[in-house]
């Protein structure tokens, strides 16, 4: 973990993967911390509704992965190739909350290919 401790914290990639990791060590107090820095980012105009998904689910927080998910999909943002493909993300996938978020998604990018 030392390693990505020496990116600077103000980008948020890096402190999304400072929080996974932690999680992954279960350290889930660094990984709350990194959730917090994430939603500070957020309040101060930054992006950040997946990646605090992503520390979430690190977590085994379900509930708080899909909620994160769907308000990226809310704004147009949802990470769809690493929802599909990231191993970092494989236990999101499969199950009905992970079906609807996916045909969701289908519906809003087939509404605007139309104009609807």
């Amino acid at each position: 973990m030392s390693e990505i401790v020496a990116v600077p914290l103000e980008f948020v990639w890096a402190i999304t993967y400072q929080g996974i990791l932690a999680a992954r060590v279960g350290d889930r107090e660094s990984a709350r911390a990194s959730l917090d820095a994430l939603n500070q980012l957020g309040r101060n105009g930054t992006f950040s509704s997946f990646f605090e998904g992503f520390v979430m689910l690190a977590l085994y927080d379900s509930d708080g992965f899909f909620l994160e998910m769907h308000r990226a999909l809310e704004k147009h943002s949802l990470p769809v190739l690493e929802l599909l493909y990231s191993p970092l993300l494989e236990s999101a996938r499969g199950g009905d909350r992970f079906a609807q978020l996916m045909e969701r998604q289908r519906q809003q990018a087939d509404s605007a290919s139309t104009g609807h």
